[in-house]
């Protein structure tokens, strides 16, 4: 692939996909569900992903997931599989003690089916990644630094969700696989 096709990825689709898996692992905030500036970027992205390929003629393998959720967003949730898409915030659960992991978006289908947008999109921009050759790491979910308190706690930012008027959360325990449920 040409060297432009590789700066254009970087900057166009890895760069702003790291950052923003920055800003999911950085503070526990308290946003809206269906409203809030990290769920518009990620659907930005996902926009910008699923087209990067026709618009630059590098051909990757279908991701059906993530076709669905960028033709809801970029359809308006008028047009094929209807997916809509749900922020929340995770923390875990230990020894009666809280601590934030990550703010995560899920992808739900209109048969009920769901599953983990943040993947969806992170599988379409690591294949990229290796087909054009780009030679950056694999972007994967991170978590928080944060350590455990006797209570969860959330921030609210008005510039993240001007108005939370409900709020996803999930208390996850890690099992001894070292994954969470």
């Amino acid at each position: 692939m040409t060297v432009e096709i590789a700066i254009k990825f970087q900057n166009q689709i890895y760069a702003p996909t790291l950052g923003l898996l920055n800003e999911l692992i950085a503070h526990p905030l308290v946003m809206d569900p269906d409203s809030n500036s990290l769920l518009h970027r990620f659907e930005g992205l996902c926009l910008h992903a699923h087209h990067f390929e026709e618009r630059n003629k590098v051909p990757v393998k279908n991701n059906q997931k993530l076709e669905d959720i960028a033709n809801s967003i970029k359809h308006i949730r008028s047009r094929g599989r209807q997916v809509t898409l749900e922020s929340f915030g995770a923390w875990e659960f230990k020894h009666g003690l809280f601590r934030f992991i990550s703010h995560g978006i899920e992808a739900r289908w209109e048969d009920g089916a769901t599953t983990d947008a943040i993947e969806c999109l992170l599988g379409r921009v690591n294949a990229l990644n290796r087909k054009i050759q780009a030679n950056l790491p694999d972007l994967k979910v991170g978590e928080s630094v944060y350590g455990f308190y006797d209570w969860a706690f959330a921030y609210h930012l008005p510039l993240v969700s001007v108005a939370t008027l409900s709020h996803r959360i999930r208390i996850m325990e890690r099992t001894e696989t070292g994954n969470y449920r």
